[in-house]
């Protein structure tokens, strides 16, 4: 399948800076208290829901950041190793903010401004460089809209159309736009555990030759806090991201992070993530903050 840039492009442009005036599909009832609260009008530090960063795991929080507040997420570094017919690769990324602004009290805006990465590839059998490269990647654009249980209820959902634009160094973005929509869905159950069930649909570049195809990444994720250690939650997760094309590569992992609320405003987080086949990174470390203001 292919999609003319000029499409894509308009189409995410839409998504993503048409947030002047729109309004979620649905809301909460609950919400209405707080549904005047916009980016010129802040909600009062005493209404804010509780902070829920996108941060650790894969697995995106419905939740968006409350009107007029700023927050910021990112990795203090990310470490990816794989080793393929007799290559080993490296990527080290570090410096990648997820700025996020609280629009209304279902909508936020979230820019991510690709990080400094260092990819190295070496030739196992004789220790040689075979490929060096570093600089900035892309940026993301997106736009979350929270269709339930924003400040209430047991069941949350959000919808949050994306678009890729490509701004990374050579060797390290893939220079295309690309975009799409992801869709968390939180279940919080008894025993204060929580799942979230996230489908996402991606247009996704080609990565050997032109035109682009169709992704479908899924995930299952069950967190908890840790019992005995205060503000610590720890989180599980199995991802997927199937591919409509068939000169394309499917990605399994299986990824555990745990979370420490430093204080209502405040996360620190580690994780690591494990590839299940050959297409998905062998492992993936890293660390990570979010703050919010």
């Amino acid at each position: 399948m292919t999609i003319p840039l000029k499409t894509l492009t308009a189409a995410g442009l839409l998504c993503c800076l048409g947030v002047v005036g729109v309004a979620p599909a649905a809301r909460a009832a609950d919400a209405a208290d707080k549904s005047g609260f916009t980016l010129l009008m802040p909600t009062p530090d005493a209404d804010l829901r509780d902070f829920s960063p996108d941060r650790p795991a894969k697995a995106d929080s419905p939740y968006t950041v409350d009107a007029g507040h700023f927050q910021i997420e990112g990795d203090f570094l990310d470490v990816t190793a794989t080793k393929r017919s007799g290559l080993s690769t490296h990527t080290f990324e570090t410096a990648d903010p997820v700025l996020k602004l609280g629009l209304t009290n279902a909508i936020d805006l979230e820019v991510t401004l690709g990080g400094y990465n260092t990819l190295r590839s070496i030739d196992r059998a004789t220790g040689a460089l075979l490929e060096r490269d570093k600089g900035y990647g892309d940026t993301t654009v997106l736009t979350k809209f929270n269709l339930l249980g924003n400040d209430k209820g047991d069941v949350v959902l959000a919808v949050s159309p994306y678009l890729k634009v490509p701004t990374g160094a050579a060797g390290i973005g893939d220079g295309t736009v690309e975009g799409g929509v992801i869709a968390p869905l939180l279940l919080k159950l008894p025993q204060d555990f929580e799942v979230t069930l996230q489908t996402e649909v991606d247009v996704l570049a080609n990565e050997n030759g032109p035109g682009t195809h169709v992704a479908f990444a899924n995930i299952a994720e069950v967190s908890h806090p840790v019992p005995g250690l205060k503000d610590v939650t720890a989180f599980a997760e199995f991802y997927s991201q199937v591919t409509a094309a068939r000169q394309e590569t499917n990605i399994y992992t299986a990824d555990v992070a745990l979370a420490y609320q430093v204080d209502p405003n405040l996360q620190l987080d580690v994780g690591a993530n494990f590839g299940l086949n050959r297409g998905a990174p062998d492992t993936e470390v890293y660390s990570g903050v979010a703050r919010r203001f």
